[in-house]
């Protein structure tokens, strides 16, 4: 077992990754790997092609997960192999994660402001998210919202 608490360097013969942690997102212990030879970084459910977030690790949020995303710009990635979708252009879908949760947290944040509370706000972004971003696989949104309530209060 190794534990690290930012980077990790370990080399596979004639591959090297880098093992990153930059912070929270879809949970506290979000992992990342690079691969540097071919410049591919594995983001598992961080950073995704057209897939909306879900925040699974309690005491995170849409916020946290913005700061996530920006942080692994740095390493410099080509190419952002995900999870659940497919593999992409990594400065082309840093800036889309970016732009969809910056998004999401702007909007709940406005609706808090409005006295608008959570569910009902959980269920207008999430439709407004759909129509915002077509041809996204985007799930129920109210629990990124209430968590985004939650950050600021």
């Amino acid at each position: 077992d190794i534990l690290f608490d930012r980077d990790y360097a370990l080399s596979l013969g004639d591959v090297n990754v880098l093992l990153v942690y930059r912070g929270p997102a879809h949970t506290l212990g979000d992992e990342e790997v690079l691969v540097k030879e071919d410049g591919v970084l594995v983001t598992g459910d961080v950073v995704q092609n057209k897939t909306g977030p879900a925040i699974l690790g309690a005491g995170t949020g849409p916020a946290d997960w913005l700061k996530t995303v920006k942080a692994l710009e740095p390493l410099k990635a080509r190419t952002v192999l995900p999870d659940h979708s497919p593999p992409g252009d990594a400065a082309t879908l840093f800036a889309q994660e970016e732009d969809f949760l910056s998004t999401l947290d702007a909007r709940a944040h406005a609706l808090k402001a409005q006295g608008v509370n959570p569910a009902d706000a959980g269920k207008t972004v999430t439709e407004e998210m759909k129509t915002r971003y077509p041809g996204w696989t985007i799930g129920d949104l109210s629990d990124a919202v209430a968590r985004a309530y939650a950050e600021k209060s």
